[in-house]
């Protein structure tokens, strides 16, 4: 909704001000059974009136008028999935916004959160280890920012692209991941992220068809969002290992091939070496199937881009899948210095102590990932593999 305002009226915060009015007339419209067929669509809608309706109060008949009539007439006209290939424009369009490269990483980040990702100050905050009022205050400082130095864009050109893609590569990733495995909260996956980080890079790659790393996360974010039925099903978190690969959506799996087949012999980066590593589970026919060992090979390949404790973490668990849990102990143990407060870690040295048989030293692993971990769902799955543990 905010970006679909922002397209008419170029400033954030009249925009959040048509979104929130919106939201406010579907609060008296949808009363009792009159919820419409499709309730997105019905809120930009309504947003983009809103916000019209705003550059027919403020702006001079001389100077907008041909302006006002042609939204209005664009309103009226408008196919589906005209209106759908726009707002996914829309909000491509804002993320180029948010990465403008006079603010800092971490305003870009919680700018783009909130107005694209719709995520609130709290939540972000949340998902880096901030303070809601330090968020809150960097989005401020950026949403003014970019008022006054009229950074909205009416189109994304070559120069946007030259000077911001990496940024905006970085939030679209970011984005997904939220969706992909909340952070907080009841849900495991946000269906409504996945999407629309999904279709901006999709976006991006019909744009850049030979851009390497914009390939790479297309394909990455096809491969993941293939698993999202089968690791939510029944509602709960199954992980990679006892997924129903029946419920894998293949056609997903297949696009992250094309993505990946685009840039073939090409050096990956990033994104590309992520999506390899991702490919090698979605095309495995089984678990039991996967080749760990160029798993492995490929972390030590992403390791030389960035060797953070993350990426260290997740070749460990590659390690431990390959057959040796000594030595993903021992990598694992020296990481947590690092990742303490990661639920993450000490579920991967719960399953190397199990794999090297210290089931008391693997339970308490699993005790001390249940305390630091904030998603409900992923709460629910600890402790049934503590109870496991203690019932076996």
């Amino acid at each position: 909704m905010v970006a679909a305002a922002l397209a008419v009226t170029r400033e954030p915060a009249a925009a959040e001000d048509a979104a929130q009015a919106a939201i406010e007339q579907a609060l008296v419209a949808w009363r009792g059974d009159r919820w419409p067929d499709d309730a997105t669509a019905w809120l930009v809608a309504a947003a983009k009136r809103r916000a019209i309706d705003q550059l027919r109060r403020q702006a001079t008949a001389e100077r907008l008028q041909g302006e006002v009539l042609a939204l209005e007439q664009e309103r009226a006209g408008s196919l589906a999935a005209q209106e759908q290939q726009e707002e996914d424009a829309d909000l491509l369009r804002l993320v180029f916004m948010c990465c403008h490269p006079s603010l800092s990483r971490n305003a870009q980040i919680a700018l783009t959160l909130r107005h694209v990702g719709g995520l609130t100050a709290a939540e972000i905050a949340r998902a880096g280890n901030s303070r809601t009022a330090t968020v809150q205050q960097r989005i401020t400082r950026a949403t003014d920012a970019i008022r006054q130095q009229n950074m909205v864009l009416d189109q994304i050109e070559r120069q946007h692209i030259s000077t911001r893609l990496p940024g905006v590569l970085d939030v679209i990733s970011l984005i997904f991941n939220e969706g992909y495995n909340a952070t907080a909260g009841e849900r495991l996956i946000r269906e409504d992220l996945v999407l629309r980080a999904t279709n901006m890079v999709e976006d991006l790659a019909q744009r850049l068809p030979q851009h390497v790393e914009v390939r790479g996360l297309a394909a990455l974010c096809a491969f993941q969002s293939s698993r999202l039925r089968a690791k939510n099903a029944g509602g709960g978190f199954v992980p990679l290992e006892h997924q129903d690969r029946s419920l894998w959506d293949m056609a997903a799996v297949q696009r992250g091939n094309r993505h990946l087949a685009s840039v073939e012999g090409r050096r990956w980066g990033y994104y590309g070496i992520q999506a390899a590593i991702a490919a090698c589970h979605a095309n495995a026919p089984s678990f039991a199937h996967t080749d760990w060992q160029a798993v492995v090979r490929l972390y030590d390949d992403l390791s030389a881009i960035d060797s953070g404790p993350f990426v260290q973490l997740n070749r460990w668990v590659a390690v431990l899948k390959s057959g040796d849990a000594a030595a993903a102990i021992t990598g694992m143990l020296a990481l947590e210095p690092a990742l303490r407060d990661v639920n993450y870690l000490h579920a991967g040295l719960a399953e190397a102590l199990l794999a090297d048989g210290q089931v008391e030293a693997a339970r308490q692993r699993l005790q001390q990932a249940l305390a630091v971990t904030r998603n409900n769902v992923e709460q629910t799955y600890l402790q049934q593999r503590l109870d496991q543990l203690s019932n076996a």
